[in-house]
């Protein structure tokens, strides 16, 4: 048994990707000269070798009859088939409504490898095409990113502007997610320098984190480590930007206080990250950050030990952290303490239906309200523009109180640059980003 300061010592890993330009066993990528190989009955996953197909077995068997024996029963030749010509509203009902009947049938959850199998199949990039080829060889696959196929030459040569945007983004989401299931989650050391005089915010986050030239054709540890550190500083940059830009005297401000709001495990990993904040307020002494969510594994109302850097210490200043397992309607009937900012990251507002005893709606944003005080400025970002839109609307249609907004679906600069795949293509677009768009509202009259 693995005693505790050997448990600390072990690297925190994500959940493993599935990328049909990658093995699913080793995360080996495609090559030109070793291409991927399907598994010829579901022709859904892809191996580097027969041994790995082999050793993959246990874990795929029931997957695959299932794949298997619904392209048979629909004529088709691959679970996948037959979409060709529709819109991708369709598709992505398609896709979605396959990951819930798949795990209904199987009476079982589906790991995340085998819900992205359903929501990224190999198929033709080709806005409203989808083929999966009509033969073996048919499909033609960038040999850059290994996430984009085609079924044809001039399929290709109409989507090559397009895809050639996004193919290094998408390069970089598949090296990023296979660092953090292998190595470790991303989490560099953040910057120490302290401002010494109020610098304000600026045009975007490239101004406080240096950006990578990419000189080269392989992702360099230089850019993996740019992406990870933006995905890190986003949310407490969101904060300087949104707090330059709304709150007033900020620059002379000696104390402030923090909701973040929906929080979870992002929020809390290197949970450090925040004290970000204290170093660019130089005149800031006292900084409270209160983390408030229903999946946090805190008990009730907890103080969070956090050691503070040497430098935040011999300037006298006091970072405090306090997590509340419970949503922000339950916090508040237990804490009144009235912030000057809430925060709530990526926070799908829009996700979940608002009908009553919907059971995500009541347990998340029933009471969207509650995160309105006098005076507060309050700030939630969505991945995509279209979520952005709808979590907006969703917001103005249950807050139940007068709100004015101050920020209406902004792209935000201060957005991470850790690329993540987007499945439902919003906007056409195969990749998002955390913190991606933000809108930002307050009481009115306030």
């Amino acid at each position: 048994m693995m005693n505790p300061t050997q448990a600390e010592s072990q690297p925190i890993l994500a959940a493993p990707h599935f990328y049909w330009g990658s093995c699913s066993v080793c995360y080996k990528s495609s090559t030109t000269s070793s291409p991927m190989k399907r598994c010829t009955r579901c022709q859904s996953m892809y191996y580097c070798c027969p041994a790995h197909q082999k050793a993959h077995w246990k874990k795929h068997k029931t997957l695959c009859n299932y794949l298997a024996t619904a392209a048979d029963q629909g004529g088709q030749d691959n679970f996948f088939s037959g979409h060709e010509g529709r819109d991708r509203v369709q598709w992505n009902v398609f896709r979605m409504n396959a990951v819930k009947t798949c795990s209904v049938v199987l009476a079982r959850s589906l790991s995340l490898v085998e819900q992205e199998m359903f929501l990224f199949p190999r198929v033709c990039r080709k806005t409203k095409c989808r083929s999966t080829g009509t033969s073996p060889g048919q499909l033609q696959d960038c040999s850059t990113c290994y996430c984009v196929t085609w079924c044809s030459d001039q399929h290709r040569e109409e989507m090559e502007e397009q895809h050639n945007t996004v193919c290094r983004e998408l390069r970089l989401a598949r090296v990023a997610d296979r660092y953090e299931c292998q190595v470790s989650v991303g989490l560099p050391s953040l910057p120490s320098h302290l401002d010494k005089e109020y610098l304000g915010t600026a045009p975007d986050i490239t101004h406080f984190v240096d950006k990578p030239w990419a000189a080269k054709a392989e992702i360099t540890k230089e850019e993996l480590e740019f992406a990870f550190l933006t995905n890190q500083l986003s949310g407490p940059l969101t904060l300087l930007d949104v707090a330059v830009r709304f709150l007033s005297g900020v620059s002379d401000l000696t104390s402030l206080t923090v909701h973040i709001a929906g929080a979870s495990l992002y929020e809390m990993m290197g949970i450090i990250k925040w004290e970000y904040l204290a170093h660019r307020l130089p005149n800031l002494t006292t900084l409270q950050l209160v983390f408030i969510g229903p999946e946090l594994e805190q008990e009730g109302q907890e103080v969070v030990p956090v050691p503070q850097c040497g430098d935040c210490t011999t300037l006298g200043r006091t970072i405090t952290y306090q997590a509340h397992s419970t949503t922000y309607q339950q916090m508040k009937q237990v804490d009144s303490t009235v912030p000057d900012l809430v925060l709530v990251q990526n926070c799908g507002f829009s996700e979940y239906s608002a009908e009553t005893g919907s059971t995500g709606w009541e347990e998340g944003w029933a009471g969207l309200g509650h995160l309105l005080h006098p005076g507060t400025v309050v700030v939630f970002t969505s991945y995509t523009k279209g979520e952005a839109e709808s979590d907006l609307a969703r917001f103005l249609d249950h807050c139940g109180q007068e709100v004015e907004v101050l920020a209406r679906c902004e792209e935000n600069s201060m957005r991470s640059h850790r690329p993540i795949r987007d499945w439902e293509q919003d906007r056409d677009k195969d990749v998002f980003y955390s913190n991606q768009f933000l809108s930002v509202v307050k009481q009115s009259g306030n």
